[in-house]
């Protein structure tokens, strides 16, 4: 009883609230407020669930309202108000059994008293009052008439909307009818293990009287659609469907609903089905028509804003109209300034271009300079190899951006792999990025391309085993440093088998310790990949250690051991064909690759 008060209590401090609320609401906004009264009916029902062996069904409900919607624009708005509405259904269950401890004062024991009711009807009416927040969308029919302002808009014309949200039900009546065919009883004596019917005093097959009562419900939600067409008149025509979203069931009694006797004799019921535990939830739910009709016209926040900026701008009209003279000689004055100052900019401009065209002027000719003293320098050594009988094969290539084929200005150094002496030091062409240097045979090289910008390339060249001159022409293809970019090191050594470096590689490790130098935000992956000759397993791990035993080198050179990562991949990525030998010996190989810069 107490928590019936309490929920009463709520509910009624809510309403007040809600009412309050809109009051305020309508009262410091009645320029923008559209008010507007409705009347629905349609399909209204409670929608109770139901254990096994009910029926229910649903009724005609009605309602009305008043209605309250802001717009922001021409076409948006929310929309609220307050509405009654009526809901109703009816629950049917051919038989209830109840039974219940009594006391047998004639036999001084105790025994189980039951009750079998049939034919059970209960009609359930609601009333509830409802707090719509809906957004709102309109659809203007037909072009505006007339030349209106651009901030102004034509209400005058026929229109469809179209409103969801959610709606929030206060239930303010609760009543419901109870009644049934006919009440049968009988005890159950357990230390006779006999049950006895026509037990004496007790009404057996007793016709029963309806029964009248209220039930309990909580606040309803009810997800909200509704669409009408509204006339210029201002009365519109739609239909709305409105869901409950949340069990409004308040108490669920486990005991089932029943009839007993009251110390007349008289049949009473115990309580409505839908609080009993033979509903397991109800939810509001109603479809139908609804007619509005709108009391007051409104003007969006985008309209009075246009108003209010209207105001404002004929009093800045007429302040403007006493500065005219003033700025047009202001703006006068502006111009030749702006004139004189335009012509300061072509003069420093044009200084400032003559001075990058004599500086390109003078790396151009620094960089011939540098080539023809490379070149000078390059056909002595010829020379001398020719006079002392020293065989030389001479290298030439291009050194081009691998992405856009564009020429690169690198530096190229040549490097003794037997002895580790830097032998060669030119650059690349500056327009075509040619280079060319002349070695002796009899040794292996290697030869390292740097440029600004880029990652270092490698290449190999082996002479040991060539007797006569020649040249051998070449392409390199160097990449931006950016993330994913992966180079093959081609000058790093390792005996047939094995995973320690070699005394070969240490100038390629300098230069790579040389790019992260440079570099001091870069990470790296080092992998290690064999061909397939020999098991899976051998070659994994001899791929592993090689990558782990060049960031080991570096680390000892003082590189950060959290920039660096290894990886062997064994035989399972070949960039070569693993039938022939020399494609099993591309396919043997350690490479970098750019993880974060």
């Amino acid at each position: 009883m107490n928590k019936l008060k309490n929920n009463k209590m709520k509910r009624f401090l809510l309403i007040t609230a809600i009412f309050f609320a809109i009051f305020i609401l309508i009262s410091i906004a009645p320029a923008l407020a559209q008010l507007s009264v409705n009347a629905h009916a349609g399909y209204h029902t409670l929608s109770p669930k139901l254990t096994d062996g009910g029926t229910k069904s649903g009724k005609l409900g009605f309602g009305a309202g008043l209605g309250y919607h802001h717009p922001f624009n021409e076409t948006w708005g929310f929309a609220t108000g307050l509405d009654f509405t009526s809901f109703g259904s009816t629950l049917k269950f051919d038989k209830i059994n109840y039974s219940y401890q009594a006391f047998d004062a004639v036999e001084n024991t105790d025994f189980l008293f039951k009750v079998e009711t049939t034919k059970v009807e209960e009609k359930s009416t609601s009333l509830l009052l409802s707090l719509p927040l809906l957004a709102r969308y309109t659809l203007w029919l037909g072009p505006p008439q007339g030349d209106l302002p651009a901030h102004q808009i034509d209400r005058n014309r026929n229109s469809l909307l179209f409103s969801g949200g959610l709606r929030f039900g206060f239930p303010i009546s609760r009543n419901y009818t109870l009644k049934a065919d006919n009440l049968e009883t009988s005890g159950f004596y357990s230390f006779e293990n006999q049950e006895y019917v026509n037990i004496p005093g007790v009404f057996f097959n007793q016709p029963l009287e309806s029964r009248k009562g209220t039930y309990d419900a909580n606040m309803h939600v009810q997800l909200v659609l509704e669409a009408a067409y509204r006339l210029k008149n201002r009365l519109s025509f739609g239909v709305y469907f409105n869901y409950g979203l949340n069990n409004v069931q308040d108490i669920n009694d486990q005991r089932p609903v029943a009839f007993h006797f009251n110390n007349n004799q008289q049949p009473l019921s115990t309580n409505s089905l839908l609080n009993t535990a033979y509903t397991k939830s109800f939810k509001p739910l109603a479809v139908g028509v609804k007619v509005s009709y709108d009391l007051t016209s409104a003007k969006s926040s985008a309209e009075k804003a246009a108003e209010k900026v209207a105001r404002q701008n004929a009093i800045d009209n007429e302040l403007q109209q006493a500065e005219l003279e003033r700025s047009a000689r202001e703006r006068a004055e502006a111009e030749r300034r702006e004139l004189e100052a335009k012509a300061e900019a072509e003069r420093l401009a044009r200084e400032r271009a003559e001075a990058e065209r004599a500086e390109l002027e003078r790396i151009a000719a620094a960089a011939r300079a540098e080539a023809d003293a490379e070149r000078l320098a390059r056909e002595k050594a010829e020379a001398e190899a020719e006079k002392n009988n020293i065989v030389m094969v001479r290298i030439r290539g291009v050194v081009a951006d691998q992405k856009t084929n564009e020429p690169v200005r690198a530096l190229v150094e040549v490097t003794n792999n037997q002895s580790g002496q830097l032998i060669s030091t030119v650059h690349t062409d500056l327009n075509t990025g040619e280079y060319i240097v002349g070695l002796p045979v009899g040794s292996d090289y290697g030869i390292a391309f740097k440029a600004e910008g880029y990652l270092f390339a490698s290449k190999y060249i082996d002479l040991r085993n060539t007797k006569v001159a020649g040249e051998i022409v070449q392409k390199v293809e160097i990449q931006k440093v950016e993330i994913g970019a992966q180079v093959v090191l081609n000058n790093i050594f390792y005996e047939s088998g094995r995973t320690e470096l070699t005394p070969e590689s240490e100038t390629e490790l300098l230069d790579l310790v040389e790019m992260l130098s440079q570099n001091p935000t870069m990470l790296l992956e080092i992998s290690g990949h064999t061909d397939n000759v020999g098991s899976l397993a051998t070659n994994n791990r001899i791929s592993q250690e090689r990558a782990k035993s060049v960031v080991e080198h570096l680390v000892r050179k003082g590189i950060e051991g959290n920039r660096l990562t290894y990886r062997g991949y064994g035989p399972t990525q070949p960039v070569a064909d693993n039938s022939t030998e020399e494609g099993r010996s591309i396919n043997r190989r350690v490479e970098f690759k750019v993880t974060g810069i």
